[in-house]
C-alpha cells in the first residue's frame, strides 16, 4: 500500500471552512481515483490547526498517476487560502512482513 500526507496548518479562523472543502471537494474527488482506498483529514489535539490530509493507494504507480492528471495541485488550489503556511507533501510505503 503506498500513502500520501499533506502536512497542513489552518488559519484559525477558516479551519471550518477548510474542512468543509476537505470533505465536500477533496476526499470525494480523490476516492473517484483508480487505486485509491480512502482519503480523510486528520486533525492535531495538540496543536490547534494543524492537520494532515491522508490518503491510501493500492499501489505506487495509482498515487503517482493522481498526481501527474494535476487532481492533487488543482485541489490543493482550491484550499490554499485557509492556510498559513505552504502545505508539505511526504510519501510512505507500508510495509508487512511475512510470518
Amino acid at each position: 500500500m503506498w500513502c500520501r500526507l499533506t502536512f497542513v496548518k489552518f488559519d484559525p479562523e477558516k479551519m471550518d471552512e477548510g474542512r468543509k472543502i476537505f470533505y465536500d471537494l477533496h476526499a470525494p474527488t480523490v476516492k473517484k481515483e483508480k487505486g485509491n482506498i480512502d482519503c480523510y483529514l486528520m486533525e492535531s489535539v495538540d496543536e490547534p490547526g494543524e492537520g494532515i490530509s491522508f490518503s491510501s493507494w493500492e499501489t505506487k504507480e495509482d498515487g503517482d498517476a493522481y498526481e501527474a492528471k494535476g487532481t492533487y495541485k488543482m485541489l490543493v488550489g482550491t484550499i490554499i487560502h485557509t492556510h498559513v503556511r505552504e502545505p508539505k507533501l511526504k510519501q510512505y510505503e507500508v510495509k508487512t512482513t511475512k510470518r
